[in-house]
């Protein structure tokens, strides 16, 4: 009987000991396919290019704009829209009060429910400083988001406009497209000049900012500010821990597809893999205590754009700042990183534009 429970005793022992073995091994497979996925992606996809034709469709200034607190008598703002692949996009147009012609900027805001209000101060900045600025929001999204509290009434009719997607904007591939045919109408306004368009944009704004670097000839430089850039490094943290990663860039039908379909899929919106056709000026600003996905997707993109000495590269590391460091209200004094970022993309601008 002794015998008998000392091999009862030793076979437990064996299955439990060969389950732990086989759960470390699962996660030991796990932890390697993670890190070697990147490599993996890298490996087998390129650049991706359609047969996009940009144009110029349907632009209407629907009216002047005299939102609460923005009113200021070196600028006027007007409510415009224009059609983008069948969808009619709304956007914010501001430009100098004095009657003229202007170099244009596109403004791509992060975020993917609409432009958010604190947008507009540094954008009515550009303005004031000789700049027809256009501020879009994207297929899927509301005009513009309240996030400051203030009266933003007079647009309400139009906030309630939003395009018929599943689960908003594929984050990249197809709401460039909103951008480039913006370019188009912006190129055909009296009181723009068509050869003289930078483009700006953080976050989501600066994924789309390096994607219409690499898909237009027209834009003469950019200026981007913590984008969400290496789309393969937001999927693997997203892999790594769902919960940490704004999984609502992508429609909801992405989580339901195979990881193979899923990677075809950010291939499409993948600005890292075609670096090579960023021929404009470039400036790229980042806080170094951003998430790790986008302090890593920048070190890339530092030395993809290293490896081609011809082109014109800058950036920026701010110490101590997460995302978003450059929101600016208006209210209040910009503090010292808001400051300094703000006029490096102003000296950017007067130097390519």
């Amino acid at each position: 009987m002794r015998y008998l429970k000392q091999l009862v005793i030793l076979l437990i022992s064996s299955i439990l000991i060969a389950g732990i073995v086989v759960i470390l091994i699962n996660i030991s497979e796990q932890d390697s396919s993670t890190e070697d996925l990147k490599d993996y992606y890298e490996s087998h996809y390129t650049c991706y290019t359609d047969d996009f034709v940009p144009v110029a469709q349907d632009f209407k200034k629907i009216k002047q704009l005299f939102i609460e607190g923005y009113n200021i008598s070196e600028i006027r703002m007007w409510l415009f829209s224009y059609v983008s692949d069948g969808y009619v996009i709304y956007g914010i147009m501001i430009e100098p009060s004095e009657n003229g012609t202007y170099p244009i900027i596109i403004a791509n805001h992060g975020g993917v429910k609409g432009i958010p209000e604190h947008t507009l101060s540094w954008n009515i900045e550009l303005a004031k400083r000789g700049y027809v600025v256009f501020i879009s929001s994207y297929r899927g999204e509301y005009l513009i988001l309240d996030d400051m509290g203030k009266s933003i009434k007079i647009v309400d009719e139009y906030n309630n406009t939003v395009n018929p997607l599943s689960g908003g904007p594929i984050c990249g591939y197809d709401e460039v497209h909103d951008v480039l045919n913006l370019i188009e109408c912006a190129k055909t306004l009296k009181n723009t000049y068509s050869d003289k368009i930078g483009v700006y944009g953080s976050s989501h704004g600066g994924l789309l900012t390096l994607l219409t670097l690499e898909r237009s000839a027209d834009v003469k430089c950019g200026v981007e500010f913590y984008g969400v850039i290496s789309q393969i490094r937001q999927y693997i943290r997203y892999l790594d821990d769902p919960a940490s990663a704004s999984w609502d860039i992508y429609p909801t039908e992405f989580r339901t597809m195979s990881q193979e379909e899923q990677l075809d899929y950010i291939h499409k919106a993948d600005p890292m893999l075609c670096v090579e056709k960023i021929n404009a000026p470039l400036l790229v600003m980042v806080g170094d205590q951003d998430s790790d996905s986008i302090v890593e997707g920048h070190q890339d993109l530092i030395k993809l754009m290293e490896a081609y000495p011809n082109k014109i590269f800058e950036y920026k590391f701010y110490d101590g700042e997460g995302h978003n460091f450059n929101y600016w209200s208006g209210n209040t004094e910009p503090n010292q990183n808001q400051l300094d970022s703000w006029n490096r993309m102003i000296s950017f601008f007067e130097t390519y534009l």
